[in-house]
């Protein structure tokens, strides 16, 4: 910041002019809100403050057009910012006589700034206001309304308290005549409430016939906004209410804005008093006047439409303030807007992230994605992991704000093994953002189809001695996991077994070969089971059959009988019939035995296949 030197010399500058043409003009002026402790102009950034004052004319015959009076804003370095034309009230629309003026006006960068009055070539006063972060106002004030009666003036003022503590709060009124004494009012105000309060005060000590009040409220360091009323055409017993008219509402075509649209908007202005009313509607916003070319009308108790266009800027909020007015009557409403910056974001989600699934069969699961951007999005989804997977679109679009569900089926092949997956499901917006998220899920099966057994070994042996038959096999673990195998004999009674491990243990795809033998006692037949169990749980069943088969001898039966076949042939051949029905007894009961021992067997294995042992040594 520069000095404040620098502004002095801009005080001598102007100065100067004003001697000049002293017998031309002479002005006053001063700016509302302002700190009566230190009589310091400090602003919030983007805050309106109230520039008025009053011109007298020394001769009128030098009177300059109204077009001419200008307020002008310079930076510190003496730098021109802006330039307004304020509101010129006198006896002449045309030129400027006596009378007074004012301009609401907001200054949106920080530091300090000269404020002055010029028409012509002569500039007249100024002062010094410094912009800075205020923080948000804690006291809004606003003149309601007016009435003149036996020369006493009545305000109706409205004061809200949005801090957290009470004040007693000081209303300062200026008009013409006690400009540099303005009248103060005080009224107490309870915490985030609002007061509203009629005054009265001379209306000499104010003004004549047309002036202007200037107000705002001041309380322990805190300042309000400026408010002001214009009182021309003064009557007795008239009252001039500066609500005739409110702006009750304004909304905007789309909820959500973007910086560089044209959004259209409506400004609802209702008629709350008896008879009909024409005003002026205006919108102000980013040093921009927007004025309405002509005069509207609404009847009492109506309300109507004003549409307005604002063209979105680069920032996060739009701070616009409509205005509804005529002579009498004054409606202000400030409205902030919030920009949204274009943003595409999503979510999804899995309906479960941790499951068990049979070998063999399929499951059905829900993706969804949610569209948490401001822009409608297309969305790409893709599978990793597990490549039996159905998904009827892997690309879905998404309006802004909204779901969808998505199916997605899983299958899983019988041959799978048991243990645990992961699916990877990833889903990507139009800017490549991605985001992944896993299903985890055990396959299942049955015991059984964890082992693969090696066998071999023909159902039906033959043996014609005692000797020991061996037998051959083997088993391959094909689960997830380390198992002990259980491999128990059960023979019928006569028949032995001998065996080297009857429990073994096999990690992972590890196959081990077990050996045994059976070792008949008698020269019959016999049935043996071959049961192997994992955790009590049986996994496999064989039975062998061991048939046993005498060696032929090289002489046949009828050789000891027939040896002259004209003398002895019928003894011999009723020998050989005894004695072959004699076999044919032996053998039918020992086969039919046997079957009857095999059927309980089977039978049994059918309705508890885990214990086959109960048959040992039955027969």
């Amino acid at each position: 910041m520069k000095s404040s030197k620098f502004l002095l010399g801009i005080l001598a500058f102007i100065l100067a002019l004003s001697i000049a043409n002293a017998s031309v003009y002479d002005i006053k002026m001063d700016i509302f809100p302002f700190n009566p402790d230190n009589d310091e102009l400090v602003l919030n950034e983007d805050e309106e403050f109230l520039v008025f004052g009053y011109i007298y004319i020394n001769d009128d015959t030098q009177a300059l057009k109204t077009s001419e009076l200008k307020i002008q804003v310079l930076d510190d370095e003496g730098n021109l910012v802006a330039t307004y034309s304020p509101t010129y009230i006198g006896p002449s629309d045309d030129y400027v006589f006596d009378g007074y003026f004012y301009k609401t006006i907001d200054i949106s960068d920080e530091g300090e700034y000269v404020v002055r009055v010029k028409i012509g070539d002569l500039a007249k006063e100024f002062k010094v206001v410094k912009v800075e972060d205020m923080g948000d106002k804690e006291l809004q004030l606003n003149l309601l309304d007016y009435s003149i009666n036996n020369n006493i003036l009545k305000i109706g003022i409205r004061i809200e308290n949005k801090d957290t503590q009470n004040h007693e709060v000081k209303i300062y009124l200026k008009g013409e005549k006690n400009f540099e004494n303005p009248e103060t009012v005080k009224i107490e105000v309870p915490a985030n409430d609002v007061k509203t309060k009629e005054v009265e005060l001379p209306v000499d000590e104010f003004g004549e016939s047309n002036f202007l009040i200037a107000a705002q409220a001041y309380s322990d360091g805190l300042i309000s906004n400026p408010s002001y009323l214009s009182v021309s055409g003064l009557k007795e017993d008239k009252t001039y209410h500066k609500e005739d008219i409110e702006i009750v509402d304004v909304s905007l075509e789309k909820s959500t804005i973007f910086p560089g649209e044209i959004v259209e908007g409506t400004a609802l202005i209702k008629n709350k008093g008896t008879s009909l009313v024409q005003y002026q509607f205006e919108y102000v916003y980013d040093n921009n006047v927007f004025k309405k070319g002509h005069t509207s009308c609404v009847q009492p108790g109506e309300t109507k439409e004003e549409k307005f266009l604002l063209e979105i800027p680069d920032k996060s909020n739009i701070e616009v303030t409509f205005k509804a007015y005529n002579e009498l009557t004054y409606y202000e409403l400030k409205k902030s807007f919030i920009i949204s910056q274009r943003e595409k974001n999503f979510l999804f989600s899995i309906n479960k992230y941790n499951d068990e699934i049979n070998a063999g069969e399929s499951k059905e699961y829900k993706i969804k994605i949610y569209n948490i951007g401001n822009m409608d999005d297309v969305y790409k989804i893709s599978t990793s992991g597990w490549e039996h997977i159905k998904i009827n679109s892997t690309l879905v679009s998404l309006n802004a704000s909204k779901s969808i569900e998505i199916p997605l089926i899983l299958t899983v092949p019988n041959e799978t093994r048991v243990g645990g997956y992961q699916l990877n499901v990833t889903v990507c917006n139009t800017e490549n953002k991605c985001v992944t998220k896993t299903l985890n899920f055990n396959v299942l099966k049955p015991e059984e189809e964890q082992v693969v057994i090696s066998w071999d070994i023909q159902p039906e042996v033959n043996f014609s001695n005692l000797e020991p038959i061996e037998f051959k096999f083997n088993i391959t673990n094909i689960g997830a996991e380390q198992k002990t195998y259980t491999i128990e004999i059960v023979p019928e009674a006569g028949l032995n077994y001998t065996m080297e491990n009857e429990t073994i243990t096999l990690d992972v795809d590890e196959t081990k070969e077990i050996t045994f033998n059976l070792i008949p006692t008698n020269e019959t037949n016999y049935t043996a089971f071959v049961v192997i169990s994992v955790n009590g749980e049986d996994v496999f069943t064989k039975e062998i059959t061991l048939t046993y088969k005498e060696e032929e001898n090289e002489f046949g039966i009828t050789g000891m009988f027939i040896t002259e076949v004209k003398d002895v042939y019928v003894p011999g051949l009723i020998a050989l019939a005894i004695i072959g029905i004699a076999v044919l007894i032996y053998f039918g009961y020992k086969h039919f035995s046997q079957i009857v021992w095999r059927e309980k067997v089977l039978e049994y294995t059918r309705k508890h296949p885990q214990d086959l042992t109960r048959y040992r040594n039955t027969y």
